[in-house]
Formats: structure tokens, C-alpha cells, sequence
């Protein structure tokens, strides 16, 4: 293969070869800067204007092209200049810029390709914008070197043609060279060493410039390895806000449960993870989230959500699902997935792409014990106002009872465990109170040796509830400690209300 050496050309044309490549360069200047302030508008409103073809007019084609032409003259011209023993660093950065450039707007061209329905995370773009900066203003650089040398000042030095003398041109730097295709063993080795000896030696002269080179090359793998794992791939904490667009998602609490809102177990041999999670939208308009939004990623699989299980969730919280429009605002929402354990250690994922794919921001997050609060009142408050209330051994007590306005007053017999005592409660709003809801959450407590013992629902009966009284049927126990009350329990809750002096 025979091939010619390109220096007689390159200096015979080497100011409008800079001309060129300075007029390249001021191009792509126009081309970085348009994308950067794109990206510094989409920080700042946290949305942007989607236009067709996003892509091919932040990113054409004819800039993959132009920085390619960059790259190649700028290999070229550094050969020419270690040739003939001209400095040589100029070209070494270029060749290393226009090489990172390419990479870069490979990936910008794609970042733009995903915008028509993908919506980033802030923290995402603000990476992409600074990286971009880095290109965008770097690129003043070259294009004032590249304006001195095309059109500048020292002519002597940079343009070849001011002095002949100086350019040592001769027949050398237009001779063909004859490259041999056929290959020999032993003289493939020997060239091999013979290479590697005289590479030994060329970078102990050239040190300095290899170790800008690698620095360069460092740095943007640094860059490309922290986008990977730390921004495309990153593991989010519990305790973290993930953002998509305009939404922002927060985990408040994660816990399993078999349990409806009345204990009951709603499944045997299943579970139900339970995310009360925190969304808020940051824009104007309502959305309607896809139903692949939340995902659990469970035993190599994934699970998605359980949406018919949310009537038993009630008491817990507004349950989400893909018909819950999100409006503008904080709101906090329970998502319910089923599982076949009681514990949880794993990754929540929501959704943040959809193009090539769907890709998800993952969260680590581990189940631990259900929050409930605990509240303390007397007698008199507003939640159940109970105005009086005695412990009666008596079982018949006269009763009003009112059908279509008509009332009449009746004697009822209640027929109590030997065990048991009646409670009577008069309660001033018990009409907010169903009997359902007394017989599922209501229970008793009192204290003996300042420990307080509740007993819970299962272990009381409501007897009946007429007008505002409420007859139950407690353990005597009760009546022999000291500071009884009733209480309320439930999964997020447990409410003591504490009874006055005791009417037997």
C-alpha cells in the first residue's frame, strides 16, 4: 500500500487551514452555547418548550462532522509541528477537546432525542448543564488561539510563510511511503520491542504533554463514571426526595402488614407493604400518573401495585391509584403492594424515562414497625365527649327508644359474663361513633402500680348504644385498679381518655 505524507500540503496551506478551523470553531461556539443556556433555562423554570426534532436542532449532524474534520486535522498538525520541532501543545489539547467533544454531543444528542417523553430530575440537568459549561466556554480558547494563528500577529511563528528558510521543507514531506502487508513473526516482534523501546523514549521527552493527555482522559472518565452511578444509577436513601419534572416524591413511612383497618387479616399467607408516600406537584396542571409509575423490585421480579386491597388501607390513609389525579400542591398518598413476607429490605423504583425503554430512579428502603401516636384527654374533649359514666353490677336499665319520632322508654336485660361488669357511657356526640366502629376500636384501660393495662377490643362488649348511651360489658378487673379510662386503638393511633370518679 503505497501512501503520501501530508506535510508539504499542510504548510503550504497552513493559515487557511486555521481559517477553516477557526471558522469551525466559531460555529460550534454558537452550537455549545445554544444548548447551555437551554439547560440553564430548564434549571431555573424547571420545565422547557418541546419542539419537533429537539435533537437534529440542538445537536445536527453537521457539528458530529465538523469536530470530526477538528480531531483529524489537529492529529495531523501535531505531527507536522514534532517534525519540525515547533510547539506542539496547542494541537495536543485540540486533539483532546474535539475528541471529548464528540463523545459529548453523542450524548447530548441523545439526552434531547429523550426529552419528548422523559422528564429529568433537576439534579440531573444542573450536572448536564456544568459539564456543558465546561465544553461551551473552553471553546473561547481555541478560538482565540486559532484567531491568532489564522489571522494574528506572530506570523514568524505560526503561519509558515513568512519565512521559507524556516519550514526546512524538503522532498521528505511529500515522498511516498511503501507499507508492507504481509507480516513475519520474529520481525513482528522484534518491531514490537523496537516500538515500545522508542516509545520509552519519546514520552520522557514529551512527559509533561502525556500527563495533560491523561489527566484529560481521567477526568472525563471521572465524569462519565459519576453520571453512571451516581446520576443516571443512583441509589437513593429512604430519607431522599427523588424528582421527576415537575413532581417530587418522598418516602414518610414503610411498614407490613396482613391486617385491614378492623385487624382483621385480610389474606392468609400474604402481606402488604404499605408506603405512605409524599407527592408534590410543582406545576399547574393536574396529572395522571402512568400505572407503571411505582414498582417494587422483589425477589428478582416486580411488583406493582395492589390497588384492590384499598378499602382495607382506610384508616391509614388516601390510597393511590393510576385514576388519582395530583393536583397542584403537597399531598400525601398510601401505595400498597402485596408481598409473601412480613418484613421488607429492598428498592422502591419510580418511574423517570420512558424512551428505549423504561427507567426507573431506585430507592433503598427497609419496612420497619408501624408509627402510632399516642394521645392523652379527660372526659370532656373534643373527639368523644363523654359527660358521665358508672360501673354497674345491675343488668336491666330502662331505655328510650324512637321510631319515626315516636319515643317510648323500655327495660332491657343485659346478660354479662360472670367475669364482667357493665360500663355505661353517656357520651354527648355519639352519633359521629357507629356501632361498628366502637366494636372494632374501643377498649378499656387502668393502672395498677402505675403500669397501665389496656384491654383491647376483642376482650369488650357493646351492648347496645341508645340515644348517647353506650352499654359495655368489661373484665371486673378494671374496677380494681386505679385511673381507668377508655381507650382507642387503631394501626396509626392509640387514644386514652381518661374516666372521672367512679359511679358504681
Amino acid at each position: 500500500m503505497i501512501l503520501r505524507r501530508p506535510y508539504a500540503i499542510l504548510i503550504k496551506y497552513f493559515r487557511l487551514i486555521h481559517v477553516l478551523l477557526f471558522g469551525i470553531f466559531i460555529y460550534s461556539l454558537f452550537a455549545f452555547r445554544k444548548i447551555y443556556f437551554f439547560l440553564v433555562d430548564y434549571v431555573k423554570k424547571g420545565t422547557f418548550n418541546y419542539i419537533e426534532d429537539m435533537a437534529g436542532k440542538y445537536v445536527p449532524m453537521l457539528l458530529f462532522g465538523l469536530m470530526i474534520i477538528v480531531l483529524i486535522s489537529a492529529i495531523f498538525i501535531y505531527l507536522l509541528m514534532k517534525r519540525k520541532d515547533k510547539p506542539s501543545l496547542f494541537y495536543v489539547l485540540m486533539t483532546v477537546y474535539s475528541a471529548i467533544a464528540i463523545i459529548l454531543m453523542i450524548f447530548y444528542h441523545n439526552f434531547f432525542a429523550s426529552l419528548s417523553d422523559t422528564a429529568h430530575e433537576t439534579f440531573t440537568i444542573i450536572v448536564y448543564r456544568d459539564i456543558m459549561a465546561f465544553l461551551y466556554y473552553l471553546c473561547y480558547f481555541f478560538v482565540g488561539i486559532l484567531f491568532v494563528r489564522a489571522f494574528g500577529f506572530d506570523i514568524k511563528k505560526f503561519s509558515f510563510e513568512k519565512d521559507k528558510k524556516e519550514l526546512n521543507l524538503d522532498s521528505s514531506d511529500n515522498e511516498e511511503v511503501e507499507l508492507g502487508l504481509s507480516i513475519d513473526k520474529y520481525d513482528a516482534i522484534k518491531a514490537l520491542r523496537k516500538e515500545k523501546r522508542e516509545f520509552s523514549y519519546y514520552y520522557k521527552d514529551n512527559k509533561k504533554i502525556f500527563n495533560i493527555i491523561g489527566i484529560i482522559i481521567a477526568v472525563v472518565i471521572v465524569i462519565f463514571v459519576y453520571i453512571h452511578f451516581f446520576v443516571n444509577n443512583k441509589v437513593y436513601s429512604d430519607s431522599s426526595i427523588i424528582s421527576v419534572g415537575n413532581m417530587d416524591y418522598k418516602v414518610l413511612e414503610t411498614f407490613v402488614t396482613n391486617q385491614d383497618s378492623y385487624q382483621n387479616v385480610i389474606s392468609n399467607n400474604s402481606y402488604f407493604l404499605v408506603m405512605n408516600l409524599e407527592i408534590t406537584n410543582k406545576g399547574n396542571s393536574t396529572y395522571y400518573l402512568d400505572k407503571e409509575m411505582f414498582r417494587l423490585n422483589y425477589n428478582n421480579n416486580y411488583l406493582y401495585l395492589a390497588t384492590n386491597y384499598c378499602s382495607s388501607f382506610a384508616d391509614i390513609g388516601k390510597c393511590y391509584t393510576p385514576d388519582t389525579g395530583i393536583t397542584k400542591g403537597r399531598g400525601e398518598y398510601i401505595l400498597l403492594f402485596k408481598i409473601d413476607k412480613s418484613s421488607y429490605d429492598g428498592y422502591f423504583e419510580i418511574l423517570k424515562s420512558k424512551s428505549n425503554g423504561f427507567s426507573y430512579s431506585k430507592m433503598k428502603i427497609e419496612t420497619g414497625e408501624i408509627k402510632v401516636s399516642q394521645e392523652e384527654y379527660d372526659m370532656n374533649n373534643n373527639y368523644f365527649n363523654i359527660i358521665s359514666h358508672e360501673y354497674s353490677s345491675n343488668n336491666s336499665f330502662q331505655v328510650q327508644e324512637c321510631v319515626n319520632d315516636t319515643c317510648n322508654t323500655v327495660t332491657k336485660t343485659f346478660k354479662p359474663d360472670i367475669n364482667n361488669i357493665i360500663l355505661v357511657l353517656n357520651v354527648s356526640n355519639i352519633s359521629d361513633f357507629t356501632k361498628e366502629f366502637l366494636e372494632n376500636y374501643l377498649g378499656v384501660y387502668y393502672y395498677v402500680n402505675g403500669k397501665r393495662y389496656v384491654v383491647s377490643s376483642e376482650k369488650i362488649d357493646v351492648l347496645d348504644v341508645t340515644n348517647n348511651n353506650i352499654y359495655l360489658s368489661v373484665p371486673k378487673i378494671v374496677t380494681l385498679g386505679t385511673d381507668s379510662g377508655i381507650s382507642f386503638q387503631t394501626r396509626r393511633k392509640s387514644i386514652y381518655i381518661k374516666l372521672g370518679d367512679r359511679n358504681e
